[in-house]
């Protein structure tokens, strides 16, 4: 039986200042989240975001070693679920990094850029 494991983070602008982030040097994305995470290579992991309203996330460095590496939005929920799990007997590191994108209006569009970094061990499971 796999273990699932949650994490939830609401990515906010609030959140983002009260961690205080750090702004990349040739962009406007801030990292909100450099996540480690320990799981066995029978584990699936989850990662939860609140989406709100005028938004989306990406994938925008794929994990190399997986069997599910995806984000979907729960229809029930409206928050955006990260799933990943390894490729079958893979034990070492893996990475992937999100992004999430929040358009506003007011004299004109602005987009918020927030970037989660997911450090992933995977481990030899029983």
């Amino acid at each position: 039986m796999y273990k699932i494991r949650n994490i939830l983070l609401l990515l906010t602008l609030t959140a983002a200042i009260m961690v205080g982030c750090k702004e990349d040097d040739n962009n406007d994305i801030k990292t909100v989240a450099d996540l480690n995470v320990v799981i066995t290579n029978e584990d699936t992991y989850n990662f939860v975001v609140t989406v709100g309203g005028e938004g989306n996330v990406l994938i925008t460095k794929q994990a190399s070693n997986f069997t599910i590496s995806e984000f979907k939005i729960d229809s029930v929920t409206g928050n955006g679920i990260y799933t990943y799990k390894p490729t079958a007997g893979f034990t070492g590191y893996d990475q992937v990094e999100l992004e999430k994108h929040t358009y506003f209006y007011d004299s004109e569009p602005h987009i918020n850029k927030e970037r989660v970094k997911i450090n992933i061990s995977v481990e030899k499971g029983l």
